[in-house]
């Protein structure tokens, strides 16, 4: 079943956590497809795992990005929109991905 943001969307907003000594960081969560989400590897999931790995090594997301069921049609526009969001935003350091 679709999600409403199975277009992608850029969620969240920076973290009110952030400090200036924490790296600053994007989240990326994707899903091929309805049976890999079934799998355990829902977005949900991921987002979890990933929010869990930048809590222990000191980062910050700023925000997250996420496609879903990119697998049937050409092109994942979460990705290309951190892509853009990046060249934006040079502080951002790095990019978290399950």
């Amino acid at each position: 079943m679709a999600r409403p943001r199975n277009q992608s969307a850029r969620r969240g907003s920076p973290s009110t956590a952030a400090t200036s000594h924490r790296t600053r960081v994007l989240m990326y969560a994707r899903v091929s497809s309805a049976e890999q989400e079934k799998e355990g590897f829902s977005i949900p999931a991921q987002q979890k795992l990933i929010r869990e790995y930048a809590s222990q090594h000191d980062m910050s997301i700023e925000t997250d990005f996420v496609d879903v069921e990119t697998a049937k049609r050409a092109g994942r526009p979460g990705f290309s929109a951190m892509m853009q969001y990046l060249k934006k935003h040079p502080s951002i350091r790095g990019i978290l991905v399950e």
